[in-house]
């Protein structure tokens, strides 16, 4: 019992030693590997990625008009959460409520855990990037998709679902459904709405290109719509460069 006490006392300072370096390195995707072997190492249920609250369900949904992103069910995403990056997380996002949602894969949590918010700086899912701006005094705040960056501007956008309780019988179940999303840019610090005034105010100089591209993004819807923002931003960052 002794030698398998101090058996014990040396493996945790050895994973101490080996998480103080490994997080003493830049977190870059060379680093990947590394990070899921200590994570493997530990147990996933022992990393700050499931630190948050345990997540309760509010509402029942019975079709595809949920209020996830995309899909109900857990992605592998990449996470960067309590200044650490986490790969390969199942993790889900609530539009409804802003909320990340993930699930430890060695343990079974139903609903899984909620991430607290500023923790929380963004994550990867399914080849797309969203980051949470918890900026006090930005002109908006949460989970937004990051459509475009470059060392200029950023172009986001706020994912926005209303909701409809719906009665039958006895039984209630919840339908949401996609509103218009809001655009937003980042420039010199500064979170500003994308449109005509804000756009104006900030680039008084390129009035003519500024105009021409926005008359297209208002003409424009989903995915297309998303398109013409960058374009939008794109040229500006080509003038300025």
């Amino acid at each position: 019992m002794y030698s398998k006490k101090y058996s014990s006392l040396f493996l945790v300072v050895g994973v101490m030693s080996f998480y103080s370096h490994l997080f003493g390195q830049e977190n870059s995707a060379g680093n990947k590997e590394m990070f899921i072997a200590f994570d493997m190492a530990i147990g996933e249920v022992n990393t700050a990625i499931y630190s948050g609250a345990e997540y309760i369900e509010k509402h029942r949904m019975i079709n595809e008009n949920h209020k996830f992103f995309q899909s109900r069910e857990f992605v592998p995403s990449t996470v960067d959460y309590a200044g650490q990056t986490f790969f390969n997380i199942p993790l889900k996002y609530n539009v409804f409520e802003d909320l990340v949602i993930v699930n430890p894969q060695d343990r079974k949590i139903q609903n899984g855990f909620r991430l607290f918010d500023n923790q929380l700086q963004g994550f990867d899912y399914n080849g797309r990037s969203f980051v949470n701006i918890s900026s006090a005094g930005a002109k908006t705040s949460g989970i937004h998709e990051m459509l475009f960056e470059d060392k200029n501007f950023q172009v986001l956008k706020k994912y926005r679902l209303k909701e409809k309780m719906i009665r039958k019988d006895s039984y209630v179940h919840y339908e949401f459904r996609a509103q218009k999303p809001t655009y937003f840019f980042l420039y010199k610090g500064e979170y500003r709405e994308l449109n005509r005034r804000n756009l104006l105010q900030a680039f008084p100089d390129q009035r003519t290109i500024v105009l021409d591209n926005f008359r297209n993004f208002r003409k424009q819807s989903g995915e297309r719509r998303d398109r013409s923002a960058v374009v939008l931003f794109q040229t500006l960052s080509q003038i300025k460069n």
